[in-house]
């Protein structure tokens, strides 16, 4: 009967409304939880299924939100999808910042950006020309990797080998990319409706629990250095976040860690504590407020920044 039906149907995001799923990626799933914005005109259903005419017009924006990716959470700073009578699939764009730190300890951004690679004859030359796009086709979209610190590198190879995925360990990453995705499909399913339930409970924006059970296993039965079993509870990690107002948002990370031998000057259990304030000033710019703690770490176990990031569209 709905397939028979004449739609004229406009969707307008309210409150709370949000879009969540994984994503295939080529190194690992990507899970997306983006809160829509309230502003926009929504999508608006016209046409009937059954002649073959229905499409979907409108556009939705999001601005908050997370994504993760490579066992690194990032954080959205714009993404949006914008549906037309051309195509069932939106024109989608986007764009997730995270924080990481270099081996000389200079904290660095990492960005994830959805990008499109459309393959164009040029005649004049007889041959193919990519032209990667940050805006296109949902059907034609990938996660690429960029940051702003040269000493990551300028190519995505090289970033993926300063993030630890390069040619020389990637027999363990290889290891670690099958356990996270093992601990994607026999954990998730368990931790979901308890995040739900906790969310409602409380009245919380986002509530995550994460573990590397599998990938822990993986590692430490290849490992050739002796680790005690507590390793399996490595990054193992719980998140929970509430928007004060609409454009303050506050959250806190904490997160298991056994130390290696190489890693820490101290072995054993710790915990890592991350307190962060965020304040939408506009919806180009953020001034944010982070507290972070490592028990593990002899000396500075606290590390306090402000950061005020300003959005450019693209």
């Amino acid at each position: 009967m709905l397939r028979r039906a004449e739609w004229n149907l406009r969707l307008l995001p309210v409150k709370d409304v949000r879009y969540v799923r994984y994503i295939p990626s080529a190194l690992d799933n990507v899970y997306v939880n983006l809160l829509i914005d309230e502003r926009g005109e929504g999508i608006l259903l016209t046409g009937c299924p059954a002649e073959g005419t229905f499409r979907l017009v409108g556009r939705v924006e999001s601005t908050r939100g997370m994504v993760e990716y490579l066992d690194m959470n990032f954080q959205v700073e714009n993404a949006g999808a914008e549906f037309d009578r051309h195509s069932l699939y939106p024109v989608v764009w986007g764009r997730a910042r995270t924080t990481v730190t270099d081996t000389t300890g200079i904290p660095a951004n990492v960005y994830l950006t959805l990008q499109t690679e459309d393959l164009t004859e040029e005649r004049s030359l007889g041959d193919d020309v990519r032209n990667r796009q940050r805006i296109g086709r949902w059907n034609q979209i990938r996660f690429k990797l960029s940051s702003d610190n040269p000493n990551f590198g300028t190519t995505e190879g090289q970033i993926l080998g300063a993030l630890g995925y390069s040619s020389r360990n990637l027999r363990q990453k290889a290891a670690e990319v099958v356990g996270i995705s093992a601990d994607n499909m026999l954990f998730r399913p368990l931790y979901r409706p308890v995040e739900r339930s906790l969310a409602k409970v409380f009245g919380l924006d986002m509530v995550r629990f994460s573990s590397r059970f599998a990938r822990n296993f993986i590692e430490w039965n290849l490992s050739n250095q002796p680790v005690s079993s507590w390793y399996l509870l490595r990054s193992t990690r719980w998140q929970v976040g509430k928007y004060l107002s609409n454009n303050l948002f506050l959250n806190y990370t904490g997160e298991i860690e056994a130390a290696l031998p190489y890693q820490y000057h101290r072995q054993g259990l710790g915990l890592r504590h991350t307190l962060g304030l965020e304040y939408r000033i506009s919806p180009d710019l953020v001034l944010e407020m982070i507290y972070d703690y490592d028990s593990l770490l002899l000396h500075q176990k606290s590390d306090r920044r402000i950061l005020l990031r300003h959005y450019f569209p693209f």
